[in-house]
């Protein structure tokens, strides 16, 4: 049974993704294909990979995750599955610890090597979805923002445009973590608005359409973040503008300079990545999804508390 760990990164669609694979599961599940998401994996599932302070040393803890692990996939491959599809943007780092560092997931090859001693090198695969640098800083800190964190200080933008740390860096690092491991790169521009097209190339078998169309916690505005600190009593709102465009918080030189960075890793992994990761690669559609925002019925966020997988240390069989 091939397992496909889809680790993020956080807002390149990757929520969209994850409620298309739930909505999907009677259908997957006919195709042979299983989904674990982040409901599933910080219920208990993922528990022990990254250490938790309860008294256990970090080697005992792996080894229940590692044991854990095993059962559920036997299960599964028992009943006839032949891939699994697990989607957890944390397994890569937490936003708060990249927006504070500075970075971009800093400590992201040691939550690999821990999660490769969880997983094994058996039939596994990574994948990971990345963005436009600007607009992936630009999403994260808005995200942020809208759930309690300060807006970040000229300087602190400084820092972060300045950070040399890009996706090259995080794949280099992903890659030492788990050697031999395959890693698929899904940029944003291509896939966004493609669930079918991410579980297509990455299962390999055909994937039924979506349900609904989806577009789960979109950017916020400039307009919306300054309603919402002005709710708050943010003085940081009387900087922002009404516009109902993205807010951007990097001067254009700063922009830019994220933007040729990114470029800059695309042409690396056109290049073939050093041997260190593929590419995907999808023609462009004849017809992009129209996707919406969430309206009064749906929930504008996932409907759980952003934390990681580490919080809650029970595993429901099946």
């Amino acid at each position: 049974m091939k397992t496909i760990l889809h680790i993020g990164a956080h807002r390149p669609a990757t929520t969209s993704l994850q409620y298309y694979l739930r909505d999907c599961q009677s259908a997957l599940q006919s195709r042979g294909v299983a989904f674990w998401g982040p409901w599933r994996t910080r219920g208990g599932m993922f528990s022990g990979i990254i250490p938790y302070s309860d008294g256990l040393h970090p080697v005992a803890q792996i080894d229940r995750a590692r044991g854990r692990l095993a059962v559920q996939r036997a299960k599964l491959k028992k009943s006839g599955v032949h891939s699994l599809f697990i989607s957890d943007e944390n397994a890569l780092g937490m936003m708060k610890d990249g927006v504070r560092e500075a970075a971009l997931y800093p400590a992201a090859g040691e939550r690999m090597a821990r999660f490769f001693a969880a997983f094994g090198g058996d039939d596994f695969e990574i994948a990971l979805t990345i963005r436009d640098l600007d607009l992936y800083w630009a999403s994260v800190l808005s995200f942020c923002i809208a759930r309690g964190a300060p807006v970040p200080s000229p300087r602190r933008i400084d820092a972060i445009a300045a950070e040399s740390r890009s996706w090259r860096h995080v794949i280099d690092d992903i890659s030492c973590a788990m050697p031999g491991v395959p890693i698929t790169v899904y940029p944003f521009e291509v896939f966004a608005g493609r669930p079918q097209a991410v579980l297509t190339h990455a299962v390999g078998c055909g994937a039924p359409r979506p349900l609904m169309d989806r577009w789960m916690n979109k950017t916020l505005t400039e307009s919306d973040l300054k309603v919402l600190l002005d709710e708050r009593g943010d003085r940081a709102a009387r900087q922002l503008g009404t516009s109902d465009t993205r807010w951007m918080p990097f001067p254009p030189r700063a922009a830019a300079q994220l933007r040729a960075r990114y470029a800059a890793d695309l042409d690396w992994r056109s290049n073939g990545a050093a041997g260190r990761a593929k590419l995907a690669r999808l023609p462009a559609p004849k017809h992009r999804l129209t996707l919406v925002r969430p309206g009064p019925a749906e929930p504008k966020t996932r409907g759980r508390p952003q934390h990681g997988i580490e919080k809650r240390h029970m595993a429901q069989p099946g």
